[in-house]
């Protein structure tokens, strides 16, 4: 009796150690994600974040850039839990760093994935990111390492455009660099970028359907009067209503 006890009391103490440690690893990946999007250069922003896990890979964020220049980084860590926390810190204090150093995407993923693919792999992780480059003139310039699509909608033909780019996971490969490329486009009033993460278009309702591009682009057509909040509000709406309210708690 007594050493059930013993062990009883040993499970229970290391149990609230590591709910301890989860709560902390959560509160640092939230802190390192912007808790606002102010407006720039009359462009306006919004983003949701919620996990399925008590702890989930995934990251954003903006930064400015040199030349007068916005950053926007969205990107999908392999793996959840405290790990993901950590890979997550490593990864915007990497982007932050090479944002400083150049103004091309491509170069800033580059210089990410050869810093990154000294760690990684020894943690058996990977990520997959987009990242897009906007200046004064709203011309936008990206590059996908293998994530999913950017979609664009343009206001004026009430359509969409999908912004992609060849490229590997980042922190993967130690020859990555040489797959990434560059892409551009110009905006205009009206129009909207959407960055987003497997999560949204591969969420699954009861029967085993996934929520899909056709369904999402809907629903951005149907809130293109709306603001970015909103629009974000409704999507995430719309995916727990088609997963029947099982996930994004």
């Amino acid at each position: 009796m007594s050493f059930n006890q013993s062990t009883g009391t040993i499970i229970d103490t290391l149990d609230k150690k590591l709910m301890w440690q989860i709560q902390k690893a959560k509160k640092i990946q939230k802190s390192i994600m912007p808790d606002e999007l102010n407006e720039w250069n009359c462009i306006n922003f919004a983003a949701k974040y919620l996990a399925i896990d008590e702890i989930g890979g995934d990251y954003y964020d903006r930064f400015y850039i040199k030349g007068d220049k916005l950053g926007l980084v969205i990107a999908d860590v392999s793996g959840h839990g405290i790990p993901a926390a950590l890979i997550t810190t490593m990864v915007k204090v990497s982007f932050d760093f090479f944002a400083s150093q150049s103004d091309s995407p491509k170069v800033i993923i580059q210089n990410v994935n050869d810093l990154l693919v000294k760690y990684l792999p020894q943690m058996g992780a990977y990520l997959t990111c987009f990242l897009l480059v906007i200046d004064k003139s709203l011309k936008v310039r990206y590059t996908n390492a293998g994530h999913q699509h950017a979609i664009r909608y343009i206001n004026e033909s009430n359509s969409f455009d999908y912004l992609d780019t060849e490229g590997v996971f980042v922190g993967a490969f130690e020859n990555a660099s040489d797959t990434y490329e560059e892409g551009e486009t110009q905006l205009h009033p009206g129009d909207r970028i959407i960055l987003y993460t497997d999560g949204i278009v591969e969420t699954k309702n009861p029967d085993k359907e996934e929520y899909g591009y056709e369904r999402f682009e809907d629903m951005v057509t149907f809130s293109s009067a709306l603001s970015n909040d909103k629009l974000a509000e409704l999507v995430i709406d719309d995916i727990r209503t088609w997963a029947g309210g099982e996930v994004l708690k």
